[in-house]
């Protein structure tokens, strides 16, 4: 599969627990889930491990950050990862991508969209 080939951007996914059927944390799900998108995503390195990062809708959250050289615009890409379990052996993460320089400009805005997700039922 392809990695990002956004510039700017929110990509919001029900995905299969990587580790679904052993015993395991959310945080080691969420390591998981970092590990397929790096995996995906080769211009692309950890820059902040796994860490608790409070709610996304309305469940616990683990986030990483990764960034990278863009293959689009050849500049620097942040992206943050952000997981919460979805049900029974699911994850839902949500991906959010800017160029590194806008970051501090864009994160209040995607902070506030991640404030907004909602689930109607899983």
């Amino acid at each position: 599969p392809r990695g990002f080939r956004t510039i700017y951007g929110v990509i919001i996914a029900v995905i299969d627990d990587p580790l679904d059927g052993r015993a395991h944390s959310l945080e080691e799900s969420a390591q998981a889930v970092v590990a397929e998108v790096l995996a995906r995503n080769k211009h692309q390195s950890l820059h902040a491990a796994v860490y608790r990062d409070g709610t996304l809708a309305g469940a616990p959250a683990y986030s990483a950050e990764i960034m990278g050289i863009s293959p689009v615009t050849g500049r620097g890409e942040w992206a943050k990862i952000v997981c919460r379990p979805y049900g029974d052996g699911r994850i839902l993460h949500m991906v959010v991508v800017s160029p590194s320089e806008s970051r501090p400009t864009i994160e209040p805005a995607l902070d506030r969209i991640r404030a907004t997700v909602r689930l109607a039922a899983n």
